[in-house]
Order: C-alpha cells, then structure tokens, then sequence
C-alpha cells in the first residue's frame, strides 16, 4: 500500500472492507492511477525496521543458540525483544526513529554482551553480531580444588614419595582444571603422618609436593602456574599425633597432597 513510489488518497469502506487509493507506481494506465483493493486483515500502518544478526561465542566463534535478545534505545525503553534460533539468529522489528539503540544478548553460563547500532532513515539494521564470553566460573582463591572439584586426594605410600597410580586419576582430574581455566594458579601442599621425627618428615613432605607439582608440570602445565610446599606433620586432618596410637588407615589420611587456588 505505502511504497516507494507516491501514494496517497487512501479511502477503505469500514463495513465493506473495499477501498481505493492513488499511485503513480509503475505497471498503470497514466501518471496517477486509481487502484481498488479489499481489506482482508487489518492494514497496518505503523513504520517497522528489521532488527538482524546473529549471537557468537567469543572463544570459540560457535552460534549460540536459545539466547535472549532485548533492544533497547538511549532511554533505557524496551523496544523489541527476541531468542536467538537453532542456528544462532535473531529477527526482530524496531520503531522507525532515528537514533542509536543497544542489542543486548544474555544466555546461561555467559557474560552479558551488547551492541550498539544506528537507525537512519528508516532502514533495517542487518547483519548485527553480539560477542559472547563465558562466564569464568573458576574456583575462588583459597579453594582446596581436591574438595572443589570432589575428588580423591593424593595419597602416598608411607615414607615414600612417588605418585601413585591410584592418584593419577585425581591429578588428571586437577590437570583438566588448569586446562580449562589457564590463568589459575595454585600451590601443592603436602603433608606426612606424624611417625618419624619433625625435620624428616618437612623434608619428605617438601619431596611430596615436588613430585606432585612435577607431575603436572610434565602434563603441560607452566611451572610459573604452579609453586609447591611441604608441611611436614604440622597439618594433620585427625588426632594422630605424635605419641597417640593410629591405625595404618588413620595414618594414611595424613600422608597426601592438597591443591589450593592462590589466583
């Protein structure tokens, strides 16, 4: 009805539904035609602008899907909000004024991301791309990731150092981690049962730590990731101390390494 070319003189019958209006559009008798239409549904006349693009991660360029679309313009007004579709898309239809308005997209385990397009002159905004990063949900400082991440802990034979094979499983665990999340960084810290005198055991314990730290070393892990430290029997996690008898499995409970995030 409104195109490109002039129209105008747009009459419709409220009760029939037929109406006529003026064009001078191509494919007519003479420079002004009348043309006759009937009102099948309701003619809008609101002015609309396409709305387009697509949502991305930011890491790994992916179309995320089932992400929440809103627009916004410089008011803070809500104008048009959508989902991204299976292939990451999204269509939506905005007002016609002019001005600059934001996209914001939002979707479970990311960051929130933005992008500002201009509306000029009516015309659709395409081919707009939202970058979206994932939400770091890495262990807080502090953490023990042997209890963050629901592992076994690293246990060791008595008056031995060497990484058992039953550990590998949890320390694989471990390297995964540090994988994922590559900015971590974290201090082994081993420990010893209370047999055996106090120096010795800071020694063994400080061998403990160094073999658990040059496991994952070995892995791949910068070692600038990774500081170690023995503590000898000065954190037991029971009441074996010196002098109090244990049995070989209380004692063992004391014999590991622990995993804490210091950034």
């Amino acid at each position: 009805m409104n195109g490109e070319e002039d129209d105008f003189s747009y009459i419709v019958n409220e009760e029939t539904k037929k109406g006529y209006f003026a064009s001078n559009r191509k494919g007519g008798q003479g420079n002004d035609d009348i043309y006759s239409f009937v009102e099948k549904e309701p003619l809008d006349f609101t002015c609309h602008t396409n709305i387009t693009g697509v949502v991305k991660d930011k890491k790994t360029g992916a179309l995320l899907a089932n992400a929440t679309i809103k627009v916004y313009d410089t008011k803070k007004n809500l104008i048009a909000s959508s989902q991204t579709d299976a292939n990451g898309a999204f269509a939506m239809e905005g007002n016609c004024e002019d001005g600059n308005y934001k996209v914001v997209a939002t979707k479970t385990d990311y960051d929130e991301g933005d992008k500002i397009f201009a509306t000029v002159n009516a015309k659709d905004a395409t081919g707009i791309e939202v970058v979206l990063a994932q939400t770091d949900k890495s262990a807080p400082i502090g953490t023990d990731l042997t209890k963050y991440l629901n592992i076994e802990p690293i246990y060791f034979d008595f008056d031995k150092h060497f990484i058992r094979e039953d550990a590998r499983i949890s320390l694989n665990k471990v390297l995964a981690y540090l994988n994922e999340y590559p900015n971590v960084k974290i201090q082994v810290g081993s420990h010893t049962d209370s047999r055996a005198n106090d120096n010795y055991n800071l020694r063994l314990s400080a061998n403990r730590a160094k073999s658990t730290a040059s496991y994952l070393v070995e892995q791949g892990i910068d070692e600038g990731r990774i500081s170690f430290e023995g503590f000898g029997e000065t954190q037991l996690t029971n009441d074996c101390s010196n002098g109090v008898p244990c049995t070989k499995e209380q004692h063992q409970m004391n014999r590991r390494s622990e995993f804490i995030v210091v950034k």
